[in-house]
């Protein structure tokens, strides 16, 4: 796969602040953690906030990611950790998470 594939593909993840949030997680968790995407979004939601967004994660999110190989996603506990093609992604993530201050408005938040 050429650079400007992953780049496009790493972007195309990044698309979205929910993944955007769930990804930056991964940054400051231990590599063979596993968290609840759930959790980590679920702050500041009204139920049916948190509803809608625990569907878009089961068929959406957390499946796009999985796919593109950014994290590994156990359907069964619910629990996601870094896939095989993290380090695809990494440096953009800690990119965004060290230079937030700079760019315009909150990328990590809806």
């Amino acid at each position: 796969m050429s650079a400007t594939s992953r780049n496009d593909r790493a972007f195309d993840a990044l698309a979205d602040a929910d993944r955007r949030q769930l990804l930056c997680a991964l940054l400051d968790a231990n590599p063979h953690d596993s968290l609840d995407p759930f959790d980590l979004l679920a702050e500041d939601r009204t139920p049916d906030e948190s509803a809608t967004t625990r569907l878009e994660l089961t068929h959406t999110h957390l499946p796009k990611l999985a796919d593109m190989g950014f994290i590994d996603w156990d359907r069964e506990s619910g629990t996601f950790s870094q896939g095989r093609n993290w380090t695809e992604i990494a440096p953009l993530l800690r990119l965004i998470r060290d230079h937030q201050d700079e760019l315009n408005g909150d990328l990590l938040h809806t």
